[in-house]
Formats: structure tokens, C-alpha cells, sequence
């Protein structure tokens, strides 16, 4: 074998080596039937789904996916023994889902038992079991609370509609997550703070829920 045919089989199997995993990435996508033709280009995004994290201007609306949304009241009647995930009037006169203020979880409500149902969407809370969960009450209070949490996958056709509503990387999974305490009861608890690796997100549970459904995007 001559040196300049070994340089060729070498640079073939480089080639070979480089570009088989995008072919392989490209015809997965191609066996996607959801999936958007590769020709077309991406559309211009004019609203965001209502927990993606990522801030917008003023002018690019959140909005409920109604795929998203049906799925999430399933998963409160089914885990939470809730009619429906609880809602919150925004600014605008909307109905919104009740959102933490970077967005990291969900308040669902409270049960016939008095404990507290969150929804928590970030991958970094969904990921461990290191998160922990503070509450304040009218008095100043704060206290830890315990929580008891249930791993839910989120379905195929649930993360496509998040993605055509322009959340690139949505969650695989998300956490149903119990408060349970004897000082949790409605109208008594002010805020909920949930931590995670030294960062935290937190929600008011006081009657100004339009203020605080959509506060994230006006940091």
C-alpha cells in the first residue's frame, strides 16, 4: 500500500467518523412524523409558553399550550385530587397559570387534606432530591416545610407543542411536589421559597397574583 493510498483510507475514515453521527441525528428527525420539513425556516416567535424561564420583552405574550394545559389539570386531578390547576388573573385581565417569579415551578393548590400542590418544571429541581422548600406566613414567620414529590415524565406530544411554542429545550420531566405541615393551611402562608444548589425561586400567596404572574419579565 503506497503512503498516499493509506493517507486517503485515513482521511475517509475521518470523514467517516465526523459525519456519521449527524446523518444519523438527520434521519431520526426525518422518522419524526411532528416534525417540521427542514426546508421551511423557522417561524418568528411572537409568544412564549407560560414556564418557559427565558425573559421576553413587554410586546411577546405568554400563553397556555392547550395540550400543555389539559395535561397539567390531568395530572392535578390524578395526583393532586384537584378539579384543575389553579389560576391567577395577570395585568391584562388574562388567566393564567399561577407561576413562581423566574418560573421554576407552579402553585396547583391546595387539597382537601390542607397540603400545598406545586408543579415544579426546572430540570435543575427535578433532577435530585436536595430541593428545599421554605414558607412564610403573615407574622413573619419562616419555616421549612417537608415535601413529598412524584417523578412525572412529560409526554412526546406535550414537549413538541412547548417546542412549536418556542421553548427550545423543555424539561423531560417535571415534579409533583406535597407540602405537608401543620402550619399550611390557605390564607395563612404569605410565600413559598424553593432552593436548589445556592439559587432559589419564590411566589406570593397573597391576593395580588396579577402582579406576580407576570414580574418575572419585567426584571
Amino acid at each position: 500500500m503506497t503512503s498516499e493510498t493509506r493517507a486517503n483510507l485515513v482521511f475517509l475514515v475521518l470523514f467517516l467518523l465526523i459525519s456519521l453521527p449527524g446523518a444519523a441525528i438527520l434521519f431520526v428527525k426525518k422518522l419524526d412524523p411532528t416534525a417540521r420539513r427542514m426546508s421551511l425556516p423557522e417561524p418568528v416567535r411572537k409568544s412564549l409558553a407560560y414556564m418557559d424561564p427565558m425573559p421576553v420583552p413587554p410586546e411577546v405574550p405568554r400563553v397556555v399550550p392547550p395540550r400543555t394545559a389539559a395535561w397539567v389539570d390531568a395530572g392535578a386531578r390524578d395526583t393532586a385530587g384537584l378539579p384543575a390547576a389553579a389560576r391567577v388573573q395577570t395585568a391584562d385581565g388574562r388567566s393564567m397559570p399561577w407561576m413562581s417569579r423566574r418560573r421554576w415551578f407552579q402553585v396547583i393548590g391546595f387539597d382537601g387534606q390542607q397540603r400545598l400542590w406545586l408543579l415544579l418544571w426546572a430540570p435543575q429541581l427535578t433532577r435530585g432530591s436536595s430541593v428545599e422548600v421554605t414558607a412564610g406566613t403573615a407574622d413573619g414567620q419562616r419555616m421549612m416545610v417537608v415535601p413529598i414529590h412524584t417523578i412525572a415524565p412529560i409526554p412526546r406530544d406535550v414537549r413538541r407543542e412547548l417546542q412549536d411554542e418556542g421553548f427550545v429545550r423543555p424539561p423531560e420531566q417535571v415534579m409533583w411536589v406535597a407540602l405537608e405541615s401543620g402550619a399550611v393551611r390557605p390564607g395563612q402562608l404569605t410565600m413559598l421559597s424553593v432552593s436548589f444548589g445556592g439559587a432559589s425561586d419564590d411566589v406570593r400567596l397573597v391576593d395580588d397574583g396579577a402582579a406576580n404572574a407576570d414580574s418575572a419579565d419585567r426584571q
